[in-house]
């Protein structure tokens, strides 16, 4: 197996944020058509997040003498302190700032968040209950780090993997096909919640595993003529950009890479923060456009400019936040574990 893809991987990690980033931004500024056009695939980032997590956790199960208590410690150290920090700041915001929220149809409010179940439970206001500032996707991650024990207890090799995959896809074809039929009886907003609900993107998850194995069993020409073939028959999809975040892990090696200096610093760090700033931009936005319109007319050319610079301030701030939250959190568990 190819050894030393860290710089691989942060770059990806990078491209994926910014690809979240511009599609956020592209729906928060006038741009021209052609430039929306580009910034709106952007939305696949998340796809990508998705496959490279895997790949990682499969790397890690795959050592001798993993352990699933240390991974799931690991995992809950990395991911909830900075998750948990980022809803009590759309929380305060929002029922505070903002008046309050809709009530939820569930009775659980923002329990849901807390829970992972936003995009479990179907809700009348998928914004708020189901999507609030494009936390979705933390139903997808954490109901995979919650299996991922389960599935690398049976997923141990390329062939195994591929099976994996065929399973994957085959329920993802059976939600999209439910999802269809609900749509029509109920409202349009549940085809976007089952497509975007963990059973259906563990899908991008598989594709992960599939190329870590490609790796490790020295299959990096099966693995990417079928990430590839995956990849183009799904054109245009979030298929596609889980296909090409593997085949540049398969077929880039860090080596082909020279970065250095505060080049490779400002990547490491860009890298490191991209789950927090994920978390916080989009709050961010909202946040700077309610500030600008206290002194500048909506769409007009200053409006645009106090938000864009105050959607710059607000997310390192917060970035800034949840990095404390999360340090704090993590000396507290050290203490406790000396205690």
């Amino acid at each position: 197996m190819k050894k030393d893809y860290s710089i691989s991987l942060d770059i990806i990690r990078v491209l994926a944020m910014a690809g979240v980033l511009l599609v956020h931004f592209e729906q928060a500024f006038p741009m021209a058509e052609w430039i929306h056009d580009i910034c709106s695939t952007g939305r696949y980032g998340v796809q990508a997040f998705f496959a490279l997590s895997a790949y990682l956790a499969c790397a890690y199960f795959m050592k001798p003498g993993a352990s699933t208590p240390e991974y799931y410690k690991r995992r809950v150290l990395r991911i909830l302190p900075t998750y948990y920090a980022a809803i009590v700041a759309c929380m305060v915001y929002l029922e505070l700032i903002e008046g309050g929220t809709p009530a939820d149809p569930c009775h659980l409010g923002w329990l849901r968040y807390f829970l992972g179940l936003q995009l479990w439970l179907p809700s009348d206001n998928f914004t708020v209950w189901n999507n609030c500032c494009a936390m979705w996707c933390m139903s997808d991650f954490l109901f995979f780090y919650a299996v991922a024990p389960l599935v690398f207890k049976y997923v141990k090799s390329f062939k195994a993997a591929l099976i994996f995959l065929a399973i994957c896809m085959v329920v993802a074809i059976l939600v999209r096909q439910g999802s269809k039929q609900l749509s029509r009886e109920l409202f349009d907003e549940v085809r976007l919640f089952f497509r975007w609900n963990p059973l259906y993107q563990m899908q991008y998850f598989a594709v992960g595993i599939v190329t870590f194995f490609a790796l490790r069993e020295n299959k990096i020409r099966l693995g990417s003529i079928i990430i590839g073939i995956l990849a183009l028959a799904h054109f245009k999809s979030a298929m596609m950009a889980a296909g090409i975040t593997e085949l540049c892990i398969l077929l880039l090696p860090s080596a082909a890479i020279q970065l250095k200096g505060k080049a490779l610093n400002a990547l490491r760090l860009t890298s490191k923060y991209s789950f927090h700033i994920y978390l916080t931009h989009l709050l961010a936005l909202r946040a700077a456009g309610a500030a600008a319109l206290l002194w500048w007319a909506e769409n007009s050319p200053g409006f645009y400019a106090a938000k864009l610079a105050g959607a710059l301030f607000l997310c390192v701030v917060l970035t800034c936040i949840l990095e404390l939250a999360q340090r704090w959190c993590n000396a507290a568990f050290r203490r406790k574990v000396r205690s």
